[in-house]
């Protein structure tokens, strides 16, 4: 099942790689709002890691409108992230990046969207909740299939074969993942479902992972307050905030920036009884290539932390799906 969009999307992200290291690009730049802009920062910072040809920088799509950077060129490209691909300031940020002469990657769920029909390249990735497509067909790893494949294109390396490899068995891994965490999802449920305040904590890519809970699930779907914390911050002025009343979801990743949550966390562990921890070293990696389990754990850590928010909704009552203003109200 589902061969032609896996076929599509090899066709798509192949089509980008032959063509990308003719525009000799100098930078690139995510640009997005809200989830869908968390889900493709972690393309950013691969890049970082990965690639010596291009910069990168990251920018909610209406402070790009406000202040658009003066060095975008011919050489750089941007990519946009839109699941309607109807969001105004996403698009009116492609149509400026085109403008200015840069080349663009969109995802959308919406082929017949504005923001594809902008694109040079545009991805499509599925999510419909009522008929689920395989989770290889959904953002997260859409997104790093392109970014491999860029940095394939850019560096002339051979990643993108251990990780097409290692997202055909993403689906199987996660619910084996899970499987022992059920009990612990509940627990914490129980210990969030009276907090009014309910931090997340994480590094690195996981810092993507902890702002689509907080600003996501735990905000915009359980309209519970919440804020998300920067482990590498967290002792810069954030750590007076907490005592024992604090209730804390940290993520614990497999990156070299697990040393920075590790502090938080032991630091929390003494002030807090209110604290969960998601510890991806919890994952059966084994058939995963070493190099790239580190930046795999998230999109376990990422499956997972959603499921602990579906109990904590199933306690409260309250429907993920549930939304007060967006779509109802005109703002």
């Amino acid at each position: 099942m589902y061969t032609k969009e896996f076929l599509l999307l090899d066709k798509q992200v192949e089509t980008m790689q032959r063509e990308i290291t003719q525009k000799r690009l100098k930078q690139v730049l995510f640009v997005s709002c809200g989830g869908s802009l968390a889900t493709i920062l972690p393309g950013s910072q691969l890049l970082n890691q990965f690639s010596k040809q291009v910069t990168s920088s990251t920018f909610n799509a209406n402070e790009f409108l406000a202040e658009t950077p003066l060095t975008i060129d011919e050489h750089t490209l941007v990519i946009l992230n839109s699941q309607s691909g109807g969001t105004e300031e996403t698009v009116l940020s492609a149509e400026k990046a085109k403008s200015k002469g840069a080349t663009v990657i969109g995802f959308s769920t919406n082929p017949e969207s504005r923001l594809c029909k902008i694109a040079d390249y545009p991805i499509y990735y599925y999510d419909n909740p009522q008929n689920p497509y395989p989770l290889g067909l959904s953002i997260f790893p859409i997104v790093y299939r392109t970014m491999f494949g860029l940095i394939d294109a850019l560096e002339n390396t051979t990643y993108s074969t251990d990780v097409i490899s290692a997202l055909a068995t993403l689906e199987t891994t996660v619910h084996l993942a899970y499987q022992p965490l059920k009990s612990s999802a509940k627990k914490f449920a129980q210990i969030m479902k009276d907090e009014t305040m309910i931090y997340t904590l994480g590094a690195g890519i996981d810092s993507a992972i902890a702002y689509i809970i907080s600003n996501c699930l735990i905000m915009e779907s359980l309209w519970v307050n919440s804020s998300c914390l920067s482990a590498g911050e967290f002792f810069h002025g954030a750590v007076e905030a907490f005592d024992e009343h604090s209730a804390v979801f940290a993520l614990l990743g497999l990156q070299t920036t697990r040393t920075i949550e590790e502090r938080a966390i032991k630091f929390l562990q003494r002030k807090t009884t209110k604290l969960v921890v998601l510890d991806a070293k919890a994952f059966e990696l084994n058939d995963i290539a070493p190099w790239l389990q580190p930046y795999y754990a998230p999109l376990i850590l990422n499956f997972i932390a959603a499921k602990y928010c579906d109990e904590l909704s199933f306690l409260k009552g309250h429907p993920i799906s549930s939304r007060r203003y967006m779509g109802i109200e005109k703002y």
